[in-house]
C-alpha cells in the first residue's frame, strides 16, 4: 500500500524491476531498528535524530542530494493499477497508462516514474506499436546510474524485436550488455531470460555448441528465478517461439 513509484533503487516500488533488497533499503531497515529510534517518538523528535543517524550508518552519503521527488499523485497510482491490473480491459489499461505517461510530463516527474509509464505502455502495445514507448523508456532510465537494472528491462523487449526480426548479432549484444547488470543487482529471472536469448540467437548464427552452453548456465538461474520446471519450459519455449522460421 506504501509503495513509492519515485524510488529508483528499491524494492519497495510497484514497478517490480528490483528483484531483492538493494542497499538503500539496507540502510532504511539499519536506521529503522537503530537503537536511537525506537517506539514511541515523536515525528519532529525523530525528525531531528535522523541526518546523525545516516551520517552514521552510512558517512560517504554525506554528500549534496539530488533534489526533492515530490510525491506520486493519487491519480496516477489509481491510473497505473488500473493499467497494471489484468482484471481490467486492454482498452481501459491502455487509457490509463496513457494517462499516467500524461501526468508524469505535466509534472516534469522524470526519473522512474516517467520510465517506468513508457515501459509499461510499451509492454501494452506489444503487437502494435510499442517500439517508441520502450526507446523513450530507456532513454530516460539511462540518465541515471540508478536505473541501470531499469535498462536491462528493456533489453529484454529489444532482444524479443531484434530476435524475431532475425537480427543474431544484435541480440547478442544487447544480452551480452545486460547480463552483467541483472547479476549484479541479484536478479535470477532476468538474468535467465537474457541467457536464453543470446542462446536462441547464438544458435541462428549456426553455432550450436555455444548456444547450448549458454542454455545449460541459464537453467540455474532460471529454476532460481521462476520457481518451477514448468515455467522454465514456457519461458524457453516463448524465446524460442520468437526465433524467424
Amino acid at each position: 500500500m506504501n509503495d513509492l513509484y519515485r524510488l529508483p533503487d528499491s524494492v519497495f516500488n510497484d514497478d517490480n524491476i528490483h528483484a531483492v533488497l538493494t542497499g538503500f533499503d539496507m540502510l532504511m531497515l539499519r536506521a529503522t531498528y537503530a537503537p536511537e529510534l525506537r517506539n514511541g517518538i515523536g515525528r519532529v523528535q525523530a525528525a531531528g535524530m535522523i541526518g546523525p543517524l545516516l551520517a552514521r550508518l552510512d558517512p560517504r552519503g554525506e554528500r549534496g542530494g539530488q533534489g526533492n521527488f515530490p510525491d506520486t499523485s493519487r491519480d496516477c497510482i489509481t491510473a497505473m493499477e488500473t493499467a497494471l491490473t489484468n482484471g481490467s480491459s486492454p482498452g481501459a489499461r491502455r487509457q490509463s497508462i496513457d494517462r499516467t505517461v500524461r501526468i508524469a510530463q505535466q509534472f516534469g516527474w522524470g526519473g522512474p516514474r516517467e520510465g517506468f509509464s513508457y515501459y509499461a505502455l510499451g509492454r501494452l502495445q506489444v503487437g502494435y506499436d510499442s517500439t517508441a514507448a520502450f526507446s523513450r523508456a530507456d532513454a530516460i532510465y539511462s540518465a541515471s546510474p540508478l536505473m541501470k537494472i531499469h535498462s536491462a528491462h528493456i533489453a529484454v523487449q529489444n532482444a524479443a524485436f531484434t530476435l524475431s526480426a532475425g537480427d543474431a548479432m544484435s541480440t547478442i549484444t544487447l544480452a551480452d550488455k545486460a547480463i552483467p547488470v541483472a547479476a549484479r543487482h541479484q536478479n535470477a529471472a532476468l538474468m535467465a531470460t537474457l541467457m536464453m536469448f543470446k542462446a536462441e540467437a547464438l544458435d541462428m548464427q549456426g553455432d550450436s555448441v555455444a548456444a547450448e552452453a549458454v542454455r545449460v548456465d541459464s537453467l540455474g538461474w532460471a529454476r532460481y528465478g521462476f520457481g518451477s520446471d514448468a515455467n522454465v519450459r514456457d519461458r524457453l519455449a516463448e524465446i524460442s517461439g520468437l526465433r524467424p522460421y
